[in-house]
């Protein structure tokens, strides 16, 4: 009867025309709602989200950092969607992971939670967002983490570090003073992962990922045994100065440095898009992914979906554990 009924509202061009607007309508609505959230709402205190291994890891915020509020409101791959997605994979299947440039900790989080066994070494310069990353580290109780106060890059000898004016907690800072209009300039220590290794009597570097705002042409520089030797995966952020409007504070061969470092060392360059991997033969601009992997395996496909992450893997990851 009640089936009846429906088929006959819906077949009713009065009725059927009404309803199908306010059904779009409340649909159209409430998705502008969580937009509005998702972006203005940010979070306080504790937050969890949950990895597609089941794990929760839980972030601590102020409403100072943005990826917690778009981890909260979107899930795990909410922030960096598709670079988070791939570091969690190639997380689970490295020894050793370094996370130059960490923050707050949301890679190193991540890499720590898919791969218990791993070590996870984070690098933050800043002692605020350090104390941070050190705060979110001990919220999940990780006894994989390793976390160092200092930069990485191609000396021993401490740094001028720019943050954003007034700001404590940032999602990004640089060694170079024109990256942004305003900054506050501090000191920070200095590393070279070459001698870390050493010291620290790492056998081999597996998976590294770096973010560090126009300083990844130094950090390389300190890590050129390393490359040679171990040729470990890594995600690297590619910014392109002219691009991105930051003119008269940089050379224009900032990245293409980047690709000379690489191309020397045998690295394939992989463009981390929204629904793939593309492999490049030199480094591209592109608005929608700045992330790009570097793997020394060059695969037999240009385009690697990632909805097959196990045989996107096994085109660019060397068995290593």
């Amino acid at each position: 009867m009640i089936k009846q009924i429906l088929k006959f509202l819906r077949g009713s061009i009065l009725f059927n025309g009404p309803v199908r607007y306010l059904v779009k309508g409340l649909y159209h609505f409430s998705n502008r709602v969580f937009a509005f959230f998702s972006l203005h709402w940010p979070v306080y205190g504790v937050i969890s989200f949950h990895l597609p291994n089941e794990k929760s890891v839980k972030i601590y915020s102020r409403g100072d950092d943005y990826l917690s509020t778009l981890v909260y409101w979107k899930g795990y791959e909410g922030y960096e969607g598709p670079s988070i997605k791939l570091f969690y994979y190639l997380a689970q299947k490295s020894s050793v992971v370094m996370d130059i440039g960490a923050n707050v900790g949301y890679y190193t989080l991540i890499g720590a939670s898919a791969n218990s066994k791993a070590t996870i070494y984070a690098f933050e310069p800043v002692p605020s967002i350090y104390k941070r990353l050190a705060k979110n580290c001990d919220l999940n109780k990780l006894k994989n983490t390793r976390l160092i106060n200092a930069a990485v890059g191609d000396s021993e000898t401490p740094i001028k570090f720019y943050m954003p004016t007034g700001q404590e907690i940032a999602l990004a800072g640089s060694t170079k003073k024109g990256w942004i209009t305003a900054t506050d300039e501090i000191e920070v220590p200095s590393l070279t992962l070459d001698k870390f290794k050493s010291t620290e009597k790492i056998p081999r570097i597996d998976l590294i990922k770096i973010d560090c705002e126009f300083h990844e042409v130094e950090a390389l520089k300190g890590m050129k045994n390393l490359l040679k030797s171990d040729k470990p995966l890594i995600i690297m952020e590619i910014l392109f100065p002219e691009a991105e409007g930051i003119k008269g504070h940089f050379e224009n061969n900032y990245y293409l440095e980047i690709e000379r470092i690489m191309k020397e060392n045998g690295y394939y360059f992989y463009l981390i898009n929204e629904k793939a991997l593309i492999r490049l033969d030199q480094l591209e601009y592109n608005p929608d992914g700045m992330n790009y992997l570097f793997s020394t395996k060059k695969s037999t496909h240009i385009y690697l979906s990632f909805s097959n992450m196990d045989s996107l893997i096994a085109q660019v990851f060397e068995p290593r554990i």
